[in-house]
């Protein structure tokens, strides 16, 4: 996708003529202030960087200013078509990626990078006149662990791919129509930073829905919604509750401490199957797996059978009595007391520590 690296700054439009805008998107966001210019409300946080708050300055479009801008914008992008020989329908993202893939020797690069400077300038001017409406989208998710500022930057990023996107002719104001666009940046960089898996876009949104109606029902029932229940009151498929349902961002730092005085850490607790063990430890084991193989040779080939069988001694896992009896050709109870007299036979030889 075509990106502008910076944001360019046009000169401050002296129009006063602001009244019947403000009033429109006024009474549209229901009569909340996002019109003001002064951001050091009580539930936001103050913006000191000079540059952001002089933008903010910039006066609202009319409806006319608005379609006269989407005009140009479409006569930009159908002559870009024309030049780079593209169908009338080609994608505008297609078509600013191959303008910009236009070579500064090739002769078509001065009227591509005219008319490139031409969208420029009319995607700034809905940019910089819109700047405060991130601001009010912004202020909606000041408790969901992101900065202000940091909120306000992807939210422009998002305001940006409005104005490029923008169509007058659909009939709705450009703020109308590049609200979505914002939410919809702010909220992807907020599940990027507090999440240290990340999902996909569309799952995360998937799993905003499904929690905030387990939410809202445990609220009013004081019970966990089934999988069932979450399906019939979110449209999502029900295979796709139940996969949800099994993702977690729980990530524990191998650092956190285990006991409550903080004595020890989780990385202790943690034990690496690849590892080889310390050498006394496997002269241990070795020494243990010798005593093992000349006890069982005490026993006779029966007894020492049903021993290995049952403690899973050289196979790959432990066996019932159920089990072992077919193969050694006798009833389970017959098996229980060959098992018997053999670990009694066991018992009465010497100790591992006397061998």
């Amino acid at each position: 996708m075509f990106r502008w690296q910076t944001l360019d700054t046009l000169p401050t439009q002296d129009n006063d003529d602001t009244t019947g805008s403000d009033t429109a998107l006024h009474a549209l966001f229901g009569g909340d202030d996002w019109l003001q210019r002064d951001w050091d409300d009580s539930d936001s946080q103050p913006v000191e960087r000079e540059s952001t708050s002089s933008m903010t300055d910039h006066d609202l479009l009319t409806r006319e200013q608005e379609v006269a801008i989407a005009t140009d914008l479409d006569d930009a992008f159908a002559s870009l078509r024309q030049l780079l020989a593209q169908a009338d329908d080609a994608d505008r993202d297609t078509v600013l990626e191959q303008a910009a893939a236009v070579g500064v020797s090739h002769q078509r690069h001065r009227h591509v990078q005219r008319l490139l400077d031409q969208i420029t300038r009319s995607r700034n001017q809905l940019v910089t006149s819109n700047i405060r409406l991130v601001y009010y989208a912004a202020r909606k998710y000041l408790d969901k662990g992101m900065e202000m500022d940091d909120m306000v930057q992807e939210g422009v990023l998002g305001l940006m791919r409005a104005a490029i996107k923008f169509d007058a002719s659909v009939g709705v104001r450009f703020s109308t129509y590049a609200y979505w666009w914002i939410q919809q940046a702010i909220r992807q960089a907020i599940g990027k930073q507090r999440s240290l898996i990340r999902y996909p876009a569309n799952v995360t949104m998937q799993v905003n829905r499904m929690y905030a109606f387990m939410q809202h029902y445990r609220l009013q029932t004081g019970q966990k919604a089934c999988a069932t229940l979450i399906q019939q009151n979110t449209g999502l498929p029900e295979n796709t509750v139940v996969d949800l349902l099994q993702l977690s961002n729980l990530c524990l730092s191998a650092n956190a401490p285990v006991h409550e005085d903080e004595s020890g850490q989780l990385l202790d607790t943690l034990r690496d199957d690849d590892s080889l063990p310390p050498p006394h430890f496997a002269v241990e084991v070795e020494e243990i797996r010798e005593h093992i193989q000349h006890s069982l040779t005490s026993l006779n080939e029966r007894e020492r059978r049903i021993v290995m069988l049952k403690y899973g001694i050289g196979y790959r896992k432990a066996y019932s009595l159920d089990e072992i009896a077919p193969q050694i050709g006798v009833t389970r109870e017959r098996v229980r007391q060959l098992l018997d007299e053999a670990i009694t036979k066991l018992k009465q030889l010497p100790s591992l520590t006397q061998h």
